[in-house]
């Protein structure tokens, strides 16, 4: 904040304003005039003058040409000379005197103010919960220093709006679990609201929310609240005072352009149980505005506002261990595109189209891929669903027909079905996939085929007609072959009806990647898995992959517990990647809910139908390109001959797997025994090689794998320790009793000298807080932890102290 904003406690209204003076005005120094001299000869000094002209050419030619002068006598001017060169001396020597006295009192009045202003941001930080830990948090200046601010930590950056008028800049730091944001609002009036948060899926009921706003005399507050089951807003106090999860840093306000830049932090787990608790998969971050100055922002209704969503990742690996772009200007990396050829698409729902495309002579060498990424054009970018370029493991002898058309036609040549090899993957709202500096994917040799496949997801739901489609996918690829060479392993379930989900109910499946299938397609020495995608359609709401060896379930491979099927990154894991050794299982859970569905949700390729696949990129290359299961054949059949037999369903063996789906009328009971057979059933398993062919083994009826020994919940394990340590020490309290403790045990608000001596690096005093954090949540009254039973209005006094104001 700059010198001259005016900053305002949470705990009282009175604002202090520190203006810098002007600067003084630096002497004007002008050429002397002859009425001057004249005065010099009169014994008057001149007043800080520094600079006097002289003609040293005419005083040196002055007794050879005295009639030149016939209005001066040379020798008084030689006189009048000598005394200006002695009052010149000393009047330089009063000059720099006053000047070091102007500079010295200008020292010292900037000192004084920046010590001053010092002091009073220090307890404005502290008021508003900031601990003496050392954070770079930018000057607000510009959109781009906050990413200049801290080359230790990364920033990230998304527009929340389509016309970017609400710019969202964010930091993790991941020693502190703590979330540095930075709000560039564009309001339509320089006292408008603003609600930025966090929701399950994008909803904006039941949110957890920072507000900012203004009252009455134009002071501005941040304010931590929540919406209930009617998007009604309700601020959180916690004692009287505001619950601080939004902790202020600064605020800057462009009047003229009506921009408003808003910093706080927030910790990645408030250990409030009710609040949002960020991990590393997907969030989904909610918005809302709306016109102000307020009296106070209870009781807003964010539907009655503009309103909207952004998904991002919030939490990605820390730099020391992600995959940071490579620098490939000494690689001698070219680009090639695989695009499909004009497609008019189709005015159906679901379009799978593929395009075969010849690679040219270069490919005839080793290649390494080093990146690659989306080409789409931008009129189709919601209907391009995903992308996968296969390349065709044939003879380089043998010759392809060229295909331009539907993949799963019945006049596609049998001889395509040959290309099943992924080379790269993308879905709907992956950034670019960038390799690790030191691997690359190969690509081309002498008994590489030139030949490969491009298969383009087209989800068209409006039926549009007449859209002309040119996308497909960019490799970047280069000669100069990397040490490491990576592959791509599909794991989950196969796409076949028999893994389908009945209606109105929320359901996990489960494909397993057996240890069978590892022991035998991975080398003796494992593969690092560096990077994942997971992949459902439209009613998948969380996806992971459990690892598991001999039986104990170590922590996941990959997890996101508010999946969305529109934003599908290939998501970098940390740590530089997770080991898996033959004889490891690896099981990959999607979570559908179908609650809005009346209709059985079958595995399959359309968009309504569902998948839960998981691609694996990873080193060194092995030989095994897919691991996936289904529900073993006979054992869904003596399903389906139980509800005809027992429940008077009308299923039969010799109907289709769908069939039987459609004509059972599922009930509570009955999808509970589905989902049983599901998770205990023994399996069909695909283990196939890269030509598409299984690898040699009896792979039907295998059991499901078993889990000895699960650890720690998920949750808890990604729970901070600050969290943890509390709840260990101390259980929850039946005393409702509010008068246990005074209000100077309040988090964010340093009430007394004992409070404004704490140091976060001090670990004890660190815990000491937390304990106040958690007995005051234990005995927090009914009427406080429920606000919609407060009264409709309150007295003025009664939000005063409640507020961060920040302005």
């Amino acid at each position: 904040m700059n010198a001259d904003d005016s900053f305002s406690s949470s705990s009282d209204e009175s604002s202090l304003i520190v203006t810098t003076p002007s600067p003084q005005q630096p002497p004007i120094f002008v050429q002397p005039s002859t009425k001057k001299l004249n005065k010099l000869n009169s014994g008057i000094n001149p007043t800080c003058n520094h600079r006097l002209a002289s003609s040293s050419k005419d005083d040196d030619n002055s007794d050879e040409e005295d009639d030149l002068f016939p209005l001066i006598d040379p020798n008084q001017e030689q006189q009048t000379f000598r005394l200006l060169l002695t009052n010149k001396k000393r009047d330089r020597e009063e000059f720099w005197l006053v000047c070091k006295a102007y500079f010295s009192i200008a020292f010292l009045m900037t000192a004084l103010v920046s010590l001053f202003f010092l002091f009073f941001n220090h307890l404005i930080l502290n008021s508003n919960g900031s601990t003496s830990t050392t954070h770079h948090y930018r000057s607000l200046d510009n959109d781009e220093d906050l990413a200049k601010s801290n080359s230790s930590t990364s920033t990230y950056q998304i527009n929340l709006d389509i016309d970017d008028h609400y710019h969202l800049f964010w930091s993790p730091d991941y020693s502190d679990e703590t979330i540095l944001f930075e709000l560039k609002l564009k309001l339509q009036t320089n006292y408008d609201w603003f609600a930025f948060g966090f929701s399950d899926h994008g909803s904006i009921v039941d949110a957890d929310l920072c507000l900012i706003w203004s009252d009455k005399r134009r002071k501005l507050h941040l304010e931590d609240a929540k919406t209930d089951n009617d998007t009604m807003v309700i601020i959180e106090h916690r004692r009287g005072h505001l619950s601080n999860d939004c902790q202020f840093i600064k605020s800057k306000h462009d009047w003229k352009q009506k921009i408003l830049y808003v910093a706080f932090r927030r910790y990645f787990d408030t250990c409030d149980p009710e609040d949002y608790r960020v991990d590393n998969g997907t969030t989904h971050i909610v918005y809302a505005t709306g016109r102000g100055p307020l009296i106070r922002p209870e009781g807003l209704h964010l539907i009655d506002h503009q309103h909207g969503f952004q998904r991002a990742q919030l939490l990605k690996p820390p730099p020391s261990h992600s995959i940071t772009k490579t620098d490939v200007a000494d690689e001698q990396v070219q680009t090639l595109d695989f695009l499909v050829d004009n497609v008019t698409i189709p005015n159906v729902e679901t379009t799978y189209w593929c395009t075969l495309v010849n690679l040219p002579e270069t490919f005839k060498q080793r290649l390494h891929i080093v990146q690659y990424e989306a080409v789409i054009n931008e009129q189709n970018r919601d209907i391009v669903h995903h992308m996968e370029l296969f390349h065709c493991e044939v003879n380089t002898e043998n010759e392809l027909p060229p295909w331009n058309g539907l993949c799963h036609d019945s006049n596609m040549p049998k001889s395509l079905e040959q290309c099943k090899r992924v080379t790269a993957a993308w879905a709907y709202g992956a950034d670019p996939m960038i390799y690790p500096e030191n691997v690359g994917l190969p690509v081309g040799g002498e008994n590489y085929s030139l030949y490969v496949m491009i298969e383009v997801h087209y989800n068209n739901p409006e039926m549009k007609a007449g859209s002309v489609d040119n996308s497909g996918i960019r490799i970047h690829y280069t000669k100069r072959l990397r040490p490491i060479e990576s592959g791509i392993l599909e794991i989950g379930l196969e796409y076949t009806e028999k893994n389908s989900i009945p209606p109105n109910t929320l359901m996990d499946l489960r494909g397993y990647c057996v240890s069978e299938c590892t022991r035998v397609g991975l080398p003796p020495n494992g593969i690092t898995i560096f990077a994942s995608q997971l992949h459902t359609h439209l009613t998948g709401v969380s996806a992971w992959t459990e690892h598991v060896r001999g039986g104990i379930q170590l922590p996941d491979l990959n997890r996101d517990n508010h999946y969305s099927p529109h934003f599908q990154e290939i998501r970098k894991l940390p740590n530089g990647g997770i080991h898996v050794f033959p004889g490891d299982a690896l099981i990959n859970v999607c979570r559908y809910d179908t609650r809005k569905r009346t209709r059985m949700t079958l595995g399959g390729f359309s968009i309504n139908d569902e998948m839960c696949v998981n691609y694996l990129h990873y080193y060194p290359l092995s030989d095994l390109e897919v691991c996936k299961s289904s529900i073993d054949t006979d054992h869904l059949l003596e399903y389906f001959e139980t509800m005809r037999l027992y429940e008077n369903q009308n299923t039969s063996s010799h109907y289709s797997v769908a069939d039987n789906f459609y004509n059972i009328h599922w009930t509570p009971y009955r999808i509970q025994k589905l989902n049983q057979l599901y998770q205990t059933a023994p399996l069909s398993v695909q283990c196939n090689q890269s030509s598409g062919q299984r690898f040699p083994g009896y792979w039907d009826g295998i059991p499901f794998t078993t889990v000895i020994k699960k650890p720690i919940d998920q949750a808890e394990n990604a729970s901070n320790n600050r969290c943890r340590w509390v709840l260990k020490k101390f259980q929850p309290t039946n005393s409702n009793d509010e008068n246990d403790f005074d209000d100077d045990d309040s988090i964010g608000f340093m009430d007394n000298d004992e409070d404004n001596e704490y140091d976060d690096d001090d670990d004890d005093d660190d815990d000491a807080m937390n304990i106040k954090w958690y007995r005051r949540r234990q005995h927090l009254s009914k009427r406080q932890r429920n606000w919609k039973q407060r009264p409709s209005k309150l007295k003025r006094s009664d939000f005063n102290g409640h507020s961060q104001m920040i302005s």
